[in-house]
């Protein structure tokens, strides 16, 4: 798992490396600070005054391409904290995109979405630049303990020792703090959950006076969190107050055991103050180690967690379907979990031909269409779907939607122009285009608005009938060689149906498409060479 997100960050690579070497570069000029620091004040004690201002320039040189360096490195981190994020959740959306429809049957895309834009921070925050804070803190620690024991071995062991401890603490506090925050948040969607569904179901609360009930549910749920937070609270506390001892404490410690060994003339007052300072500098590699090693478990973990997305899905080597002569539909039952949805369903069609199906709402009619598109569980079919002389309902190899099309009741439109959701980025003539538009009847739309005008998302800005049509485009215009309208002008009125039956029959006619066309309105009816009843 970790290779195969790793593989993703190709692009980030670079930024990581630049970033890496810059910060190692600010911490070799912060060593050098010390270092340097410690020879002034050894220089006044001794007043040696050449040497000095020689040290004093150096210090001055240091802090300027300190600054110039420090803004660097800044900026390659927050690079890589907002392309990686980016590139995680370009990653996720790509594979979950890529998925067969039976995916999207099983997951709802509620969940999906929360993977891909909550659960990547969480996989992004340690593989683009936690990983790099990570291998510099580590370097950084090293660095400053093996300076340290250039000073005073002694010392240098103690402070290590202590240090050691603290950050085992502070790991395993962190692990507890990250464990309930988990458990805070799922607690909180519950809640927000909850609130919704009380709003929801308002009238009802409302007509049987179950306010207190719902108030005594909602603060049941709310005694939970508080509890919760309680711990996070006394962890939190623990974290600091250790954060705290090692920051400042540790620090003083380091002083005070200097102060010792130059009393018995083992140390200068330039390699005490330089053990003080470096020893503080001690305090961030401790603390962002330890919560960058819980970073990681919890990068691995949601990886875990998104395996539904991350597993490979199967290659198929589809094949374009065969052109239509005669589509055979032989159904004795269908049955969907475990319950009969159709029954004795038996009809043909030679290509260009329209067949009209009716019914009463919930007989079938829709899913009749699914079996057809293969974009529901056919295991307990019992029938055939013949394609020419191709088993369509168990030849998994052909690509259906290379020659089958359907319109549905509720389209999709998505935030951008006309032409973009009719096109979805497929290159048409203006003739082509032209006499799509004309066919829908979205001309005067399209001469008003022009086909650059920006839908909103669900095309909340137009009216259903217009959804509707700009969806029958999208259709069309692909002439596919079966074509299936489910109940394609439920939402326009009685003229304008039988205008738009009138010239999409004409279209399919001359373009040879085979039409099924699903509605319970009659607009299709004189068009249709048979009609079936379920």
């Amino acid at each position: 798992m970790f290779y195969k997100t790793s593989q993703k960050f190709q692009k980030v690579t670079k930024i990581q490396v630049l970033t890496l070497l810059f910060i190692l570069i600010r911490t070799a000029l912060n060593l050098l600070l010390v270092v340097n620091i410690q020879k002034i004040i050894d220089y006044i004690a001794e007043k040696k005054h050449t040497q000095l201002n020689e040290t004093l320039i150096h210090i001055t040189i240091i802090l300027g391409f300190y600054g110039i360096v420090l803004f660097i490195a800044q900026y390659f981190l927050r690079q890589l904290f907002y392309i990686g994020k980016l590139s995680i959740i370009e990653n996720l959306y790509q594979l979950t995109i890529n998925k067969p429809i039976s995916f999207f049957q099983k997951y709802s895309h509620r969940h999906l979405v929360s993977n891909i834009t909550i659960d990547s921070n969480k996989i992004s925050d340690w593989y683009s630049q936690g990983i790099i804070i990570f291998l510099t803190q580590v370097i950084i620690l090293v660095t400053t303990l093996c300076l340290m024991s250039f000073y005073h071995g002694i010392i240098t062991v103690i402070i290590f020792t202590t240090i050691l401890t603290c950050f085992f603490i502070v790991k395993m506090i962190t692990k507890k703090i990250a464990r309930l925050t988990s458990d805070s948040q799922h607690l909180f969607a519950d809640i927000h959950k909850a609130i919704s569904e009380s709003f929801d179901g308002i009238f009802h609360i409302k007509q049987l006076q179950k306010e207190n009930y719902f108030t005594n549910y909602m603060s049941h749920k709310l005694t939970k969190q508080k509890y919760i937070n309680q711990k996070i609270a006394v962890y939190f506390s623990l974290y600091v107050s250790i954060s705290s001892f090692v920051a400042f404490v540790l620090p003083m410690i380091s002083l005070l055991l200097s102060v010792l060994f130059i009393l018995n003339s083992q140390m200068t007052l330039g390699a005490a103050i330089a053990m003080y300072s470096l020893t503080r500098l001690l305090h961030e590699p401790i603390r962002v180690i330890a919560d960058k090693l819980n970073e990681r478990d919890i990068a691995l973990q949601t990886q875990k967690n998104l395996h539904h997305i991350y597993s490979p899905t199967p290659k198929i080597s589809y094949q374009s379907l065969p052109e239509l002569k005669t589509l055979n539909i032989a159904i004795q039952s269908f049955n969907y979990n475990n319950k009969s949805i159709l029954c004795d369903v038996f009809f043909s069609l030679n290509r260009g031909d329209v067949l009209i199906i009716k019914g009463e709402s919930g007989v079938g009619k829709t899913t009749l269409s699914h079996l057809i598109m293969n974009t529901i569980d056919t295991h307990q079919l019992n029938g055939t779907i013949m394609w020419n002389d191709i088993l369509l309902n168990e030849a998994v190899i052909y690509n259906r939607f290379s020659s089958i099309l359907k319109t549905t009741q509720d389209p999709f439109i998505f935030e951008g122009s006309i032409l973009e959701n009719i096109s979805l980025g497929d290159i048409f003539s203006q003739e082509e285009m032209d006499t799509i538009i004309h066919i829908v009847g979205l001309e005067e739309f399209v001469k008003e608005k022009g086909l650059s005008f920006n839908l909103l998302e669900s095309g909340q800005n137009i009216s259903g009938g217009q959804k509707q049509r700009i969806g029958l485009a999208r259709i069309l215009i692909r002439k596919p060689q079966l074509l299936i309208l489910d109940e394609p002008t439920s939402a326009l009125d009685k003229s304008l149906s039988q205008e738009i039956a009138k010239k999409i029959i004409h279209f399919t006619k001359a373009h040879h498409i085979t039409t099924i066309i699903i509605t319970h309105k009659e607009e299709f009816d004189m068009f249709a060479r048979k009609t079936v009843q379920l």
